[in-house]
């Protein structure tokens, strides 16, 4: 769940200074790619005289492809944004490799994004929060959103960040500091998750914390603790993922546990 306090992390943890780390360590989830505006002809379309966008469609499992599609309408309470970054998240890996019991094909994926308002080349970003809750249950009444039993997510439910365009609603939109990569902000979902597992368990400073799994949200949760006061320590199966991860270590006071051939 997205919260500002992510984004607030982000930019203060200095993750800027080290976003090439960033984005080799974090979050794939398998590999971290950002997935930047497509740009591909789209002259039958064009003739046609109607506005259109690039989209990478997931068809089937293990079939992409890349289609013009003609540009979302949004609803009431929505707007229409360009998409500036979105990263691709190991849920989206897995939805391409076996698909999902509830996923309808055609789909765009994608549920990690930064955006602006489509037609301010310069404007404000935002991250965008996934979710659409109904806003009338009980849960959503107590503040639970994310536990809405109608809640419908952008890149599953309906076509997602994966494409030049996306229509989320208004409410949605949380402003990203002018200091802050676009690329850096796509990733304030993920972040938001792990912060919402810290609030939760109530790590606090002092506090002696083993995380296993060096993947992306096994980092965020790790970065997190640290900043939070926490002495983090990280362990993985996979050796390189903490080598890899070396970096981010260091930047945050991390202590990754191998044992003397080099493995967890």
């Amino acid at each position: 769940m997205i919260s500002r306090c992510s984004i607030q992390l982000i930019q203060q943890a200095e993750l800027p200074a080290i976003s090439t780390h960033v984005q080799i360590c974090l979050a794939c989830h398998t590999t971290f790619i950002i997935f930047s505006c497509l740009r591909v002809s789209c002259i039958f379309f064009r003739f046609l005289s109607f506005p259109i966008m690039n989209t990478l469609v997931l068809r089937k499992p293990r079939c992409l492809s890349i289609e013009s599609r003609p540009e979302p309408q949004p609803f009431p309470g929505e707007v229409l944004l360009t998409v500036v970054a979105c990263a691709i998240c190991r849920t989206d890996a897995v939805m391409w490799w076996q698909g999902h019991r509830d996923l309808v094909f055609p789909r765009v994926l994608g549920h990690e994004i930064c955006a602006r308002r489509h037609g301010d080349p310069v404007g404000q970003y935002y991250a965008v929060w996934p979710g659409n809750a109904c806003g009338t249950c009980s849960r959503c009444r107590s503040g639970n959103e994310h536990l809405c039993q109608s809640m419908r997510i952008t890149g599953f439910h309906r076509d997602g960040g994966f494409g030049e365009l996306l229509s989320a609603s208004e409410k949605n939109l949380l402003p990203v500091p002018s200091a802050l990569s676009p690329e850096l902000a796509a990733l304030a979902e993920p972040l938001g998750c792990a912060v919402h597992a810290l609030g939760r368990s109530r790590v606090s400073a002092g506090e002696r914390l083993l995380v296993y799994g060096a993947g992306t949200l096994g980092l965020f949760l790790a970065s997190s603790a640290s900043v939070r006061g926490a002495k983090v320590s990280i362990a993985d199966p996979d050796p390189e993922k903490l080598i890899k991860s070396r970096d981010l270590q260091r930047c945050f006071n991390i202590s990754p546990c191998f044992t003397s051939d080099g493995s967890l």
